[in-house]
């Protein structure tokens, strides 16, 4: 919970602190300001790399795994919202998985149409592609951006339905 806001006209970033210089602080208990105080210089102790205070954060979607679990630690740790990275992270684990989930989908329908059928199977195949990657794509991660889904289930979800549905039609499937 935000308990305190410091506003500075200059700063000076030294190894081991921030070297603020003519601003203030407000001070918040429960989201209402209690106090307010002014300073000509002011000292904060920050082990951070600077970098992280500048704006040059990467992209999500061009960040490593690694990179990303570092940057939702670090926001985690801030008390920063990290639902972006999040979405991003599960993304990355969960989209090579779909080659199998559409293959798991694609073998029941070029089963049932056979060569007779192969542009049936061809228009439905991409249908169910479309279908897959709107649902994952545009609608869950959009969701879990915006709060309203977890990122792992927004993610996760449709290669899960997608699977669910693809097995039982692997089961149905005439032997």
């Amino acid at each position: 919970r935000l308990d305190r806001i410091t506003f500075a006209n200059s700063a000076t970033w030294t190894p081991n602190e921030l070297e603020l210089t003519d601003g203030y602080i407000r001070h918040f208990e429960k989201g209402i300001e209690v106090d307010y105080e002014t300073f000509d210089t002011h000292r904060i102790e920050r082990h951070e790399d600077p970098e992280r205070f500048i704006g040059n954060e990467k992209d999500p979607r061009a960040m490593t795994i690694k990179e990303l679990r570092e940057q939702i630690a670090y926001k985690r740790e801030a008390g920063q919202i990290s639902r972006k990275e999040q979405v991003k992270l599960f993304h990355k684990t969960a989209y090579p998985f779909a080659t199998v989930v559409v293959v798991m989908l694609g073998a029941p329908v070029a089963i049932r149409f056979g060569r007779a059928g192969f542009f049936a199977g061809l228009v439905i195949a991409f249908f169910l592609s479309f279908i897959y990657w709107a649902l994952s794509f545009a609608t869950l991660e959009g969701l879990s951006e915006n709060g309203k889904l977890h990122p792992f289930l927004a993610c996760w979800g449709a290669n899960i339905l997608y699977a669910t549905v693809g097995s039982i039609m692997i089961w149905r499937t005439p032997k």
